[in-house]
């Protein structure tokens, strides 16, 4: 009789302290709130040649062995006045390197207007050209004029891969913020 009592007493604890851990955890995991951290970029620009601007952001990390690289591919036309563009990288993806393609089809003229990057709610905007340099690194296709904020893109040895490279120094800062 007394190993039956021993038996239940057990079986009831065993029961009772699973019930309890599953409340503790459903009540935790309800109280986060998580606010979610999404990588934007914004460019508002003119050019004078059809061909395809991409946006990079390569090597974000999915743990301690993978990473993933995602494109956004926008076709753009010519035109006189000024055009948008919008990448939006989706949520937790986050990586320092991030690149901004200007399409390779046709040597062309861009003129960038402005530049905004955010991450959650931190935000690199450039709108002077002067400050382009502090901000992003411009490949050897691409020549800069910065009295008029024009970029010529032009190919070297029959190749055409004009990139506007973020520092990592801010896309540092934009992800130590948060």
């Amino acid at each position: 009789m007394k190993k039956i009592v021993l038996l239940l007493a057990v079986m009831l604890t065993l029961t009772a302290c699973k019930g309890d851990g599953d409340k503790g955890t459903n009540t935790a995991t309800a109280g986060v709130n998580k606010e979610a951290k999404t990588l934007k970029v914004f460019l508002e620009f003119k050019t004078n040649a059809e061909d395809e601007f991409k946006i990079i952001l390569n090597n974000i990390k999915i743990d301690e062995f993978q990473t993933k690289n995602i494109q956004v591919n926008e076709y753009v036309k010519s035109q006189t006045g000024f055009d948008n563009l919008l990448a939006d990288f989706g949520e937790d993806n986050f990586s320092l390197n991030l690149i901004l393609n200007l399409g390779n089809k046709v040597p062309k003229e861009v003129v960038l207007k402005s530049i905004k990057i955010t991450y959650g709610t931190q935000m690199i905007y450039v709108t002077d050209p002067k400050e382009f340099d502090k901000y992003f690194i411009f490949n050897k296709f691409i020549e800069r004029d910065e009295a008029s904020n024009v970029l010529k893109t032009k190919k070297i040895d029959g190749k055409l891969n004009p990139l506007i490279i973020v520092r990592n120094y801010h896309m540092n800062l934009l992800e130590k913020s948060l």
